[in-house]
């Protein structure tokens, strides 16, 4: 409208400051100012789903040899992100079947439905983020320089990640799951203060010990 007024020959004194209050009390442009596909949130359709009712799947490696196998097969749940792997030789349909019969539904019940990218490995985008980004470099932490122990740090890489605070569903897979925080036999070694107030312990005579034991050090 603006620029058709000035390509008539109309006179407007006020014409650029009148827009800009006419901008600025925009409720839509002040919406989406200074937006660029890039801010964009994508547009994904929302899958309502319960509790272990969906998995995703896939398989990982090969990766150098330990204790035997060269494979992670690995299942995410999609509300919680609970996580559940076992390293393997082989990525079979039988090592797949033997799995899910021990790992997933004798545990958490039938599924409605397994997801897997049926080709080629991670193509699965959910699973394929969790282990570049969280389970791998949890491994990448605690193995050896010659990367052939990973297998024996899998449970623990796992347990990691399912106590790690997500901030997507705000809290932890293992808080959702199981309806209280995890706490570590070593916080009540230490008489975290949790442990305090759970036992009814004296706050003030737990401070002075801990201290004496620092002191002590």
């Amino acid at each position: 409208m603006t620029a058709k007024v000035l390509q008539n020959g109309y006179f407007w004194p006020t014409l650029f400051q009148d827009v800009r209050n006419f901008i600025v009390k925009c409720d839509r442009y002040q919406r989406t100012r200074n937006m660029s596909h890039r801010n964009e949130m994508s547009q994904r359709p929302i899958l309502e789903i319960e509790l272990f009712n969906v998995w995703g799947i896939d398989f990982m490696g090969p990766f150098p040899q330990s204790t035997g196998h060269i494979y992670i097969l690995l299942v995410v749940d999609y509300v919680s992100k609970w996580v559940e792997a076992i390293s393997y030789a082989k990525n079979d349909v039988i090592t797949v079947n033997k799995f899910l019969k021990r790992n997933i539904f004798t545990r958490f019940g039938t599924l409605k439905a397994l997801i897997n990218d049926e080709i080629s490995h991670f193509i699965n985008h959910i699973i394929a983020k969790l282990l570049v980004t969280e389970i791998k470099k949890i491994l990448e932490k605690v193995v050896n320089a010659s990367r052939k122990d990973w297998a024996e740090h899998l449970d623990s890489a796992l347990w990691a990640y399912c106590t790690l605070y997500k901030t997507p569903i705000g809290i932890s897979s293992y808080a959702l799951v199981f309806g209280k925080a995890c706490h570590l036999p070593l916080e009540l070694e230490y008489k975290a203060l949790w442990v305090c107030k759970k036992l009814n312990f004296n706050h003030n005579a737990t401070r002075r010990a801990r201290l004496i034991q620092l002191n002590e050090l």
